[in-house]
């Protein structure tokens, strides 16, 4: 990978430990900038102002955000118009791109030979899923309160005053977690899983575990009573509706 590293890397490798000995000669922290950045970010402040408080899950406040955006593609513009890629700023594109061959090969290999983006996806799983489980723990475990389910694939978070929607205007549903996280897990949330969460939603803010069973519900307005299994794949099969066997 060192072919593809630029002129300021390759000597940054090759003197990284004479630079780093200047640096505390100075009395400056080699890692002030990673040591600032953590700080703030305990302290829930923008890493760059620190003075906003970054939303969700991010680390950086909405101002400074769109700031950094609308420089990132003042920067990409100019670049394109005078004819340069639009990432290292030094060479003309290839053909019908926007960045230069050896960005392009950097690009590749980072992502797909040395296997960054696989180990992304696995930490951004990780995280999520450890978020997860630390919300469903505030909120009674993880344990559907309606029914009893403790598979986590199944559980999820629902607004007990059936307020999802509007909520959601404010919150999107990927940044729910983050955001009862960051509020200190306030109240009016229970841990369901999906199927009670859209059995609420579907029955006029009530559960169909609750109150009449289902197969009473069913038979009320008249629906085939359908009993099943599941082969373990998670695939529930219908084996039988109203004692009349089917062939699978």
């Amino acid at each position: 990978m060192a072919e593809h590293l630029t002129r300021h890397q390759l000597y940054y490798r090759e003197n990284r430990e004479r630079l780093l000995a200047k640096k505390r000669a100075n009395g400056a922290e080699p890692d002030a900038a990673k040591k600032r950045r953590q700080r703030l970010k305990a302290s829930h402040l923008c890493a760059v102002c620190a003075a906003a408080t970054p939303t969700s899950c991010r680390t950086i406040c909405d101002t400074c955000r769109e700031r950094q955006k609308a420089y990132a593609e003042q920067l990409k513009r100019r670049r394109r118009q005078m004819g340069l890629c639009v990432h290292c700023g030094k060479t003309a594109p290839a053909s019908s791109r926007s960045m230069c061959q050896t960005c392009l090969r950097k690009y590749r290999d980072w992502n797909h030979v040395s296997g960054h983006r696989e180990r992304e996806r696995v930490r951004k799983v990780a995280t999520r899923q450890a978020l997860k489980i630390a919300v469903l723990a505030a909120y009674g475990g993880s344990v559907c309160t309606c029914c009893g389910e403790t598979q986590l694939m199944f559980l999820t978070i629902d607004h007990v005053d059936n307020k999802g929607g509007q909520h959601r205007k404010s919150v999107p549903s990927r940044d729910l977690y983050d955001w009862l996280k960051d509020n200190g897990f306030p109240p009016g949330f229970q841990v369901l899983c999906w199927n009670c969460n859209h059995g609420k939603h579907l029955n006029g803010g009530v559960c169909p575990h609750v109150g009449a069973t289902n197969i009473a519900r069913r038979a009320q307005v008249n629906a085939p009573i359908v009993s099943g299994y599941c082969d373990g794949e998670h695939l529930c099969l219908p084996v039988s509706v109203q004692g009349q066997s089917l062939s699978l």
